[in-house]
């Protein structure tokens, strides 16, 4: 593995052209140091969920204090929104791109200690810049989508759509292969430049793997503590589960589904707290149902 990885670090060594993602299954727990630091933050994105969901969806707020935040998009507070989905994306995204952010340190191993949490930096940082930008459009459909079912329920049948499509398909088929995109697009990762274009192009990757999830999540309630949970359990399973493309396409057609009913259905029925817990036990269903592990050691 070093090998390869010291491969694609150098800028003489070729890049196949024709390079294909292969299949990488499992979280790899090891460095724990790694590891660790990405569950640290993660388990504080989802207390920052949980304690402001309520202030970023305008809940509780008078007028005065409406008039003092300079909430204008429908009764939502766009910074305490923008704030919370931050946290929100780290809840869900950062273990999910676990395996990715171990295969990278791996090439700087035995680099002192402030030169590899700076290259880390250089290639985590473009992720949240994407996601960050990505808010803003969130805040906006949220804004629209809350107050008319049938909007939210497109965007959810859309969320389906995308999860069949080509795009998801391509970018998940990279997700599930850090190792083989390290050697395909890391020729020079090892300099801080490189670390930052990586960091550019997993992030694209990323976000076109999960943007579908993230639409729908915005017309399914995205401050729903079990729809939060339930869809990063299911992006977590897509790219570390061997069942993850299967499950990639049958959650599409679970999401059309659940869109189109709308035409019957109140939406809020639909999108429920309870739907949401069902949404988790069925995906661990599937998950124990494979005899697959996620977790690796080494």
């Amino acid at each position: 593995f070093r090998q390869t990885a010291r491969m694609a670090s150098s800028p003489s060594s070729p890049m196949p052209g024709e390079t294909k993602p292969q299949d990488e299954h499992a979280l790899t727990l090891r460095p724990v140091g790694v590891t660790a630091g990405l569950a640290v933050v993660t388990a504080l994105g989802w207390a920052v969920v949980v304690d402001r969901r309520g202030a970023a969806m305008g809940m509780g707020m008078g007028k005065g204090v409406e008039m003092r935040t300079g909430m204008g998009t429908g009764g939502v507070d766009a910074a305490a929104f923008l704030g919370v989905w931050v946290a929100m994306v780290a809840a869900m995204m950062l273990p999910t791109i676990q395996p990715m952010v171990v295969t990278y340190r791996a090439l700087f191993r035995d680099d002192l200690t402030r030169t590899r949490w700076s290259r880390m930096a250089a290639f985590l940082v473009p992720y949240a810049v994407l996601w960050m930008i990505a808010g803003t459009g969130a805040l906006g459909l949220w804004s629209i989508g809350r107050d008319h079912p049938v909007v939210a329920g497109s965007l959810v049948a859309i969320a389906g759509l995308y999860q069949l499509g080509t795009i998801k398909t391509r970018c998940l088929r990279w997700c599930r292969s850090p190792l083989g995109f390290l050697v395909r697009f890391g020729g020079n990762a090892r300099s801080m430049r490189g670390a930052a274009a990586l960091g550019t192009r997993h992030g694209a990757v990323c976000f076109g793997c999960c943007a579908g999830l993230m639409v729908g999540l915005t017309g399914a309630g995205v401050m729903s503590i079990s729809w939060l949970v339930a869809l990063g359990l299911l992006m977590l399973l897509e790219k570390t589960h061997r069942a993850g493309q299967s499950l990639a396409k049958m959650s599409g057609v679970a999401l059309l589904a659940l869109g189109a009913a709308t035409a019957v259905v109140p939406f809020g029925q639909l999108t429920s707290e309870a739907t949401g817990l069902g949404a988790i036990a069925v995906l661990g269903i599937v998950a124990l149902a494979t005899r697959r592990r996620i977790f690796a050691v080494a």
